[in-house]
């Protein structure tokens, strides 16, 4: 009986050990194309052929300022709103920030800090969610959202 019970918690402890290893080269693999993102962009190189592969057809982002009521923009709509999209791809943040996976979405997800609080006037800081997913086999960046 206790030989079943230590083998239960070893195969749960791999089993967790496991998952995270798989988060940790998600998120590597993550940063690795916000560095390309930035990269290109500053050097005004990124091209549609690269938005398509590091971005969703359906791009989720409540900073852009649309015409429409709508916060989605599509994949070929995104060129026109990296400068708003950019400053949030700050790698030093990203690669402090913890990373979390909602299987019920099947979406990875990356929060950090933009503003911190503020006792004295009551103001309870701000942050940044950018959502990623697995799109034929590739992360893409699907959505970045604010947190006032």
């Amino acid at each position: 009986m206790t030989k079943r019970i230590l083998f239960l918690i070893c195969f749960s402890i791999c089993f967790l050990y496991q998952a995270q290893e798989n988060l940790i080269q998600i998120k590597k693999e993550i940063l690795s194309n916000v560095k390309t993102i930035q990269k290109n962009y500053k050097n005004k190189s990124l091209s549609e052929i690269q938005i398509s592969d590091f971005f969703c057809e359906n791009f989720y982002c409540s900073l852009c300022e649309t015409d429409l009521l709508e916060s989605n923009i599509s994949n070929k709509q995104i060129t026109n709103y990296l400068k708003y999209i950019i400053p949030f791809l700050e790698y030093k943040s990203l690669r402090k920030s913890k990373i979390n996976y909602d299987s019920e979405n099947q979406q990875y997800t990356l929060g950090f800090q933009t503003a911190k609080p503020d006792s004295k006037t009551g103001f309870e800081g701000a942050g940044a969610l950018l959502t990623f997913i697995k799109e034929n086999g590739k992360l893409k960046f699907c959505g970045i959202m604010l947190i006032p």
